[in-house]
């Protein structure tokens, strides 16, 4: 199967739950003046949150990167958070079989500014300026990741692609 069918059902999946209003209404609901944001974060600290709301993120180094792998039958997906200074950045990437799926917008203020079409829009990153305001931000994300993932095996499913290999 060509990656550019899985690019396909990866926009197509993210388009099909209304990731853009959701992702606007995050943009909208936590901007901040950079004046005001955390500046100093406590990864142990991050990584409680995480756990409290039931993912096992690793921290990847270099850099203040949260990482989580979930895997079903031949599908892979990644999710990864960049946060750093108050500033939150996200990543989903699929895998399958074990082999990266390339799309052009990975990041998801990248992804949202295709899937309006329009790349010159100027957005922010959400940013938070206390603890509780990133749980909220963490939880809307992986919010977005959950109904992502599910629209994009109920997409597969319905291309007859098998969640399992059956070779």
């Amino acid at each position: 199967m060509e990656n550019i069918f899985f690019e396909d059902l990866y926009y197509k999946s993210f388009s099909n739950i209304d990731f853009t209003n959701k992702y606007k209404k995050l943009m909208d609901n936590h901007k901040h003046s950079l004046d005001d944001i955390l500046k100093r974060m406590d990864k142990s600290t991050i990584r409680k949150i995480f756990k409290d709301i039931g993912y096992d993120f690793k921290i990847s180094s270099p850099g203040q990167f949260y990482v989580f792998y979930e895997t079903i039958g031949n599908y892979s997906f990644k999710v990864s958070f960049q946060i750093t200074g108050g500033i939150v950045i996200i990543y989903i990437y699929i895998y399958i079989n074990h082999e990266y799926i390339k799309v052009a917008n990975n990041n998801l203020t990248f992804l949202y500014r295709y899937l309006l079409n329009d790349m010159n829009l100027v957005t922010n990153q959400p940013t938070f300026i206390n603890y509780e305001e990133l749980k909220t931000i963490l939880i809307n994300i992986l919010n977005i990741y959950e109904d992502f993932k599910k629209e994009f095996l109920k997409l597969l499913k319905e291309e007859n692609l098998p969640e399992e290999n059956t070779q």
